[in-house]
């Protein structure tokens, strides 16, 4: 089971062997409370889930993390930017709360939450590329404001 998980998730063995011992404990834990009847089919469905819920943890870990890490690498023990990026934060939660709600949705959706835009797409009843220009607008947005642009500068940005 724990050489299958790595040729299937791109696992390593060590992320392989966590899932596999996981899924046996859940196996345990189903038997203790007295599921009977349970089928191996039962066992490699929660490896199945298991494994999916690894990937798309590491997903967004590896989408936005190394992002952020390399915005704050200079920053670290610095008292003075630790709070100059705790106002960037607030700062770009007031620009996304200017956005129109589609933008707003969309961007939330996709870099805070991590869908798919397709998946935006379809809670939102749009097209694809509604949902493309919404965050395309919806980033550009926030750089122009955090960078000082007035709001109606930036709008004016966003639309030439």
């Amino acid at each position: 089971m724990v050489m299958f998980l790595c040729a299937k998730g791109r696992q390593s063995i060590q992320d392989a062997e966590e899932i596999t011992q996981e899924s046996f404990v859940r196996v345990w834990v189903a038997l203790q409370n007295g599921k009977r009847g349970l089928k191996a089919a039962y066992l490699y469905e929660t490896c199945y889930h298991l494994l999916i819920d690894r990937c798309r943890k590491r997903d967004v870990w590896d989408r936005y993390v190394p992002q952020i890490l390399a915005e704050l690498e200079g920053w670290k023990d610095e008292v003075e930017n630790r709070v100059l990026v705790a106002q960037q934060i607030q700062d770009l939660r007031w620009y996304v709360a200017e956005l129109p709600r589609g933008h707003q949705q969309a961007f939330e959706m996709y870099f805070i939450e991590g869908h798919l835009q397709r998946e935006i797409a379809k809670k939102l009843k749009v097209t694809m590329r509604t949902v493309t220009n919404y965050i395309s607008d919806a980033t550009v947005y926030c750089r122009l404001r955090l960078d000082g642009a007035d709001a109606a500068a930036a709008w004016q940005e966003i639309r030439e």
